[in-house]
């Protein structure tokens, strides 16, 4: 899991070694690694979670990475920066009307 890990975290950098334009492909060599890594561990650590998410984000795959952030605030409750990544996510996918109503958001 370890070497899948570091594999992935050094795709996910050269990926994103220019902020401007992301190398899509590169960051999705990146959450296949972690994916791989999450799944070769009985209890992965919270590093392989967030790199995943930062895949996602990447990718503009926000529903996903909202999943694995949830992941986390469970494992770890009292993280206040997990909290408000995933209270940003939750806000940007209600501005995609169809993904609110997949969810069933009411404006109250």
């Amino acid at each position: 899991a370890e070497n899948r890990t570091f594999l992935a975290s050094l795709l996910y950098q050269l990926g994103t070694l220019d902020p401007a334009k992301p190398d899509a492909a590169r960051v999705r060599e990146a959450a296949q690694a972690a994916r791989e890594a999450l799944l070769s561990t009985v209890a992965p650590s919270n590093q392989v979670y967030l790199l995943l998410t930062a895949c996602h984000l990447q990718l503009g795959e926000n529903a996903a990475a909202a999943e694995l952030l949830e992941t986390l605030a469970t494992r770890d409750p009292k993280s206040a920066t997990t909290w408000s990544q995933l209270q940003s996510l939750y806000l940007a996918l209600a501005a995609d009307t169809g993904y609110a109503e997949r969810l069933d958001i009411v404006a109250v």
